[in-house]
């Protein structure tokens, strides 16, 4: 199983364990969330392009242009679109091969940005002239399609400077990215226009009810339409305006407050949206269950024991998987998931765990790669050094731990919808396992220091836990 993409397993399993038969317009929100369960996405930067930094999914593909370009070419911070006929990964073949502006059967690059806002890029916006920064001044990615960017210094209105640290993650399953942008300035307030680049011709559909910006391009002859769109919080709307390059949505906002907001496109000739009546009814389904916010979080205790599902909600998804196509998706690609489990577990391992913030590199201050299967050897991507030490042994065991739990959820989930007994047998295999390890972990004290042998097992023990 990728490790990288081990961190929305919890996620996955408790969505598809969950799934019930909610209020008028809250199905939406879980069938979405369902999709999740492809466990495909990256972000990269390529800097053989310019220094593009380009990320996807399983549905569809972004990216935005660097300083490099910025030399040669009148572009900006806009976002570009890469439509997408097929689930797999494509960034990494398209850009090796140079040749994406032409459709090969997978998919192309026919979305024209410039230097306008793209699909949901940003400007601050005083009534006539939309204020938009240059290209990225500097990028940290994450795991998955999950990564952050700054934009230096820009002027706007009345000379004042504004700058915007923005956060862009992109779900498996979904055409939306979920961006998250602090703009800081000495305004108080502001108007901030979100983006979506005008075409000639097209449908526009504006929503400011559920703070909803959507534009179906005009059909190109050979490639089919794109559709864009942007969906806010609809109580910071402002309202709707254009200039020559862009269709704007207007919101709200505050210096040193993040505005969070989504945006994404589709292509009339890929797997999921064929025409703008189909893009809207997603777009308001979301805007209406989840807007720019998570799905909702019910803490309190069901009556229910530990799986949160009652046998009303399990046929009602069992439902929807023999009828709904995406649920049969979604569950075929968790039992793809669970097989890979079945076929490789991971196991809890023979010593407590430390610090898993020092599993760092001293050298370059970056994050080790976790390997599942090498708890002596510790990647440091950046350089292609291997360290090895207790600390880094330490800090593994607790990743390696947090590792196998999200496989017992993706287990969990598979078996609860599909009663395979191989799931739950290799559960078994390894809880019996804890069990068997988990007297052995010692705790250790608030300096780190474990304690004897002898001292009692506590709560934390299995992480390497402190003793109160």
């Amino acid at each position: 199983m990728n490790r990288k993409l081990m961190k929305t397993a919890g996620a996955l399993a408790g969505v598809l364990i969950s799934i019930h038969t909610p209020a008028e317009g809250v199905e939406s929100a879980t069938a979405t969330a369902l999709r999740t369960n492809q466990l495909k996405t990256q972000a990269k930067y390529i800097p053989q392009r310019k220094d593009d930094i380009a990320w996807e999914n399983d549905r569809i593909a972004f990216r935005i242009y660097g300083p490099e370009l910025a030399k040669t070419e009148p572009t900006g911070s806009g976002i570009d679109v890469w439509v997408k006929s097929t689930r797999e990964l494509i960034i990494d073949k398209w850009y090796k091969g140079g040749d994406y502006h032409k459709d090969h059967g997978e998919g192309l690059d026919f979305y024209s940005v410039g230097p306008s806002r793209g699909c949901g890029g940003l400007g601050i916006w005083d009534g006539s002239t939309l204020y938009t920064s240059g290209h990225w001044a500097s990028y940290e990615i994450r795991a998955g399609a999950d990564f952050s960017i700054e934009y230096a210094p820009w002027t706007i209105q009345g000379g004042h400077q504004i700058s915007e640290h923005r956060n862009i993650t992109l779900e498996p399953g979904s055409n939306l990215n979920r961006l998250e942008s602090v703009l800081k300035t000495d305004l108080p307030e502001f108007v901030v226009g979100i983006g979506i680049a005008k075409g000639s011709g097209g449908e526009i559909y504006q929503d400011a009810e559920r703070g909803i910006l959507a534009y179906w391009q005009k059909p190109h002859a050979e490639h089919g339409a794109v559709g864009c769109a942007v969906i806010v919080n609809p109580q910071d709307v402002k309202g709707f305006a254009s200039d020559k390059l862009n269709h704007l949505i207007l919101v709200q906002a505050k210096s040193g407050v993040p505005l969070i907001y989504r945006a994404g496109a589709c292509w009339s000739k890929g797997l999921d949206f064929k025409t703008f009546d189909e893009w809207k009814n997603y777009l308001i389904e979301q805007a209406g269950v989840t807007g720019t916010k998570d799905l909702p979080v019910d803490f309190t205790r069901p009556d229910r024991p530990f799986m949160l599902v009652s046998p009303e909600e399990l046929t009602a998804a069992k439902a929807k998987i023999k009828t709904q196509r995406w649920a049969a998706e979604g569950l075929k690609a968790l039992c793809a998931q669970a097989d890979e489990i079945v076929a490789d577990p991971q196991f809890f391992p023979e010593s407590e765990g430390g610090w898993s913030h020092k599993y760092v590199s001293p050298k370059s201050a970056k994050k080790l790669e976790f390997d599942p299967k090498s708890p002596r050897r510790h990647l440091d991507s950046s350089t292609g050094e291997y360290l090895t030490g207790k600390q880094y042994d330490d800090a593994w065991n607790v990743l390696s731990i947090h590792f196998t739990a999200k496989q017992q959820e993706v287990l969990a989930a598979a078996w609860t919808l599909t009663q395979d007994k191989r799931y739950a047998e290799t559960m078994r295999t390894v809880f019996l396992d804890i069990a068997k390890k988990y007297k052995t972990y010692r705790l250790h004290d608030k300096s780190m220091v474990l304690l004897p042998p002898d001292q009692p097992i506590g709560t934390n023990a299995l992480t390497g836990g402190y003793a109160a």
